[in-house]
């Protein structure tokens, strides 16, 4: 399975998971608690207060990597960064900031 594949996929929609996809293409869930949210929002407020160049933080950002499609939970891009990014399905470049 691709990336997009599973975006288009409405059996994986609104899933209390985090979807990963590995170099084999299979499908990786992680259960998502409400505390792992809440420090999520903590450290995305720290890095708009501390973070030294401009660009947006990113929550459950997708990136593809060598060993499959991974997702950050947290993730800081940088305006140059997000201008080849924002449109992308998967980030083919990843952000200057990935915290999974």
């Amino acid at each position: 399975m691709f990336w997009q594949e599973a975006c288009e996929n409405s059996s994986l929609k609104d899933l209390p998971f985090k979807i990963e996809l590995n170099t084999q293409g299979q499908l990786l869930m992680t259960q998502v608690k409400v505390n792992h949210s809440l420090i999520q929002g903590k450290i995305i407020g720290l890095l708009y207060r501390h973070c030294c160049q401009e660009g947006e933080a990113l929550a459950k950002c997708a990136v593809k990597t060598q060993k499959g499609t991974k997702v950050a939970d947290v993730a800081w891009a940088s305006t140059k960064i997000l201008d080849i990014i924002q449109t992308e399905i998967e980030c083919s470049i990843a952000p200057v900031v990935v915290l999974r």
